[in-house]
């Protein structure tokens, strides 16, 4: 995942003998994939979202089913990450999805979580330029469900 991306990989590892991780492989330029890192995120992960640029280098998300949080991992700019911070969300969350839900031209984040059958919004409230944490405030709503 370098700042030129070139279609690298990103899995989610969950299960007996797999942890609680991402691994990433970067694509070496000519159609192979090469292992680049394993990173620790919460427990049950389920899915990771790449596309969170908040400064311009694509970052990991990754939903933890198992400790109702997200993983937010930072782009280092030589093709590492650093875990940047945990957030609590709903009950269960299954995925997780970026986009700028309130129009002020930062990353928001969306989880749908199974657990409550809730999705959490958590709206970037991270100043620019970033200068220490990331910040999000969480706000959950119940979604219909069908009987």
């Amino acid at each position: 995942m370098s700042t030129g991306w070139q279609g690298d990989l990103t899995t989610a590892n969950y299960g007996p003998g797999a942890g609680n991780t991402l691994t990433v492989l970067t694509n070496n330029g000519s159609g192979r994939f090469v292992f680049s890192s394993t990173l620790n995120v919460g427990i049950g992960v389920f899915m990771s979202q790449r596309g969170c640029q908040w400064d311009g280098k694509l970052d990991l998300v990754s939903a933890n089913n198992t400790d109702s949080t997200l993983s937010v991992l930072t782009n280092n700019g030589s093709g590492g990450f650093v875990l940047a911070t945990n957030l609590s969300v709903g009950k269960a969350p299954d995925w997780v999805a970026v986009a700028d839900i309130n129009g002020d031209g930062k990353p928001d984040l969306i989880t749908a979580n199974s657990g409550n059958n809730t999705l959490s919004v958590l709206a970037n409230a991270t100043p620019f330029p970033i200068q220490g944490q990331l910040a999000f405030k969480l706000s959950s709503r119940r979604v219909w469900r069908r009987p």
